[in-house]
């Protein structure tokens, strides 16, 4: 229980994390869903766990904000990786489950998608935040939850 501890406190230090979760969030229904946020949040997430799992790092581009890209450095996102790989094992595919829009004029989105890795039967949550300007502004791995915390 206190590697899982450990491993989840250490993950949000690594993690940027943009505003509280639920509070100001509304589920989007499917039809106002812009499926190429989603593409984003999908794609962005498998490279990112892709280039880990094959002793690499994911190079940011454009695609984040700063502060994240800059938060986010080779040495961190390794020490990250190894801490999911302990937990999880190696990533294997990602699935999109639902969005969620902040009701106010933060105009950020949540992406919630569902991760596969070797070991882990409950599926952890990849979230996503992206903002305004369609860039991740925010992202991390945690334990599946049906309702958005």
């Amino acid at each position: 229980m206190i590697k899982i501890k450990n491993f989840y406190s250490g993950i949000i230090l690594l993690f940027i994390v943009v505003s509280a979760c639920s509070q100001g969030f509304e589920k989007l229904p499917e039809s106002q869903i812009d499926q190429s946020r989603i593409e984003l949040a999908k794609n962005f997430s498998d490279n990112y766990f892709t280039a880990l799992k094959n002793d690499q790092y994911y190079e940011f581009h454009d695609e984040a904000i700063e502060a994240l890209s800059k938060n986010l450095t080779p040495e961190k996102q390794k020490q990250a990786y190894q801490s999911i790989k302990d937990l999880f094992g190696d990533y294997q595919s990602l699935e999109y489950v639902e969005a969620w829009k902040s009701s106010g004029a933060q105009g950020m989105t949540i992406i919630r998608l569902k991760g596969s890795f070797d070991e882990d039967k409950a599926k952890p949550e990849i979230r996503v935040v992206l903002n305004e300007e369609n860039k991740i502004a925010g992202f991390w791995i945690k334990p599946w939850a049906d309702e958005l915390r």
